[in-house]
């Protein structure tokens, strides 16, 4: 199969960028995770991602900035992480969490998700599945 046929496929089965989150979730048994209005979210589905995600965000927000990270492996196991960036004096709208998730280095295909969604006004356009 071509490269674009499989992501026709990702975006049509795995991927569906209207479905209902919690629908999906459940069905994996996962749960739904919303950031906060102070927060960002990151996908991050390798050892280097996360290496490389540790780098960006210590060189965007200065010692000055405050903020709490927690990373943590995701659903599908090590070496695939979730990280959650919560922050004392900042609140982000959805483009610009989209932006300073994909720019810090969370998994360009889960951002290109939460783009669309928040261009057809999805509800929850940001999201993370996650353990119960």
């Amino acid at each position: 199969m071509s490269e674009a046929g499989v992501l026709k496929n990702l975006l049509e089965e795995d991927y569906d960028f209207d479905r209902k989150a919690d629908n999906v979730a459940r069905a994996k048994g996962l749960v739904v995770v919303v950031p906060k209005s102070n927060q960002l979210q990151f996908d991050l589905d390798s050892e280097e991602a996360k290496a490389e995600f540790v780098r960006r965000i210590g060189l965007f927000f200065h010692d000055s900035e405050k903020y709490n990270l927690v990373i943590n492996s995701s659903s599908s196991g090590v070496p695939h992480y979730h990280a959650t960036v919560t922050f004392e004096e900042f609140e982000f709208d959805e483009w610009k969490r989209i932006c300073l998730q994909s720019v810090l280095g969370s998994d360009p295909m889960r951002e290109y998700l939460n783009a669309k969604r928040t261009w057809y006004d999805v509800s929850n356009p940001t999201r993370l599945f996650e353990k119960p």
